[in-house]
């Protein structure tokens, strides 16, 4: 479960969208469809790092820098990200799952 602070809302979501747009990829990201390049890893790449960088809990005024699905001659652009603070918690089935 990604927990967002609500201040931090609307940034996350136009971070996702942006690295939609950049990328070129609209549709349903589904595992099986993610291979090594094209359009839909550059998305899913993209979020990845976005969730990654959103999660650092203190940032002392530094920015994080993150692919975001652009390229420019084959080549992944990053950007700063200064969206921080998100949690995320995974929980674990005591019994696994028997």
């Amino acid at each position: 479960m990604l927990l967002v602070p609500v201040e931090n809302k609307q940034g996350f979501l136009d971070l996702l969208l942006k690295a939609r747009n950049n990328a070129r990829y609209s549709d349903k990201i589904g595992i099986k469809k993610v291979d090594r390049k094209g359009i839909i890893y550059d998305c899913a790449s993209a979020w990845t790092q976005i969730g990654v960088a959103c999660m650092r809990s203190t940032t002392k005024g530094k920015t994080e820098p993150a692919f975001l699905g652009l390229r420019e001659k084959g080549k992944p652009q990053y950007e700063q990200i200064d969206i921080h603070g998100m949690k995320f918690i995974l929980f674990r089935e005591r019994d696994s799952h028997k």
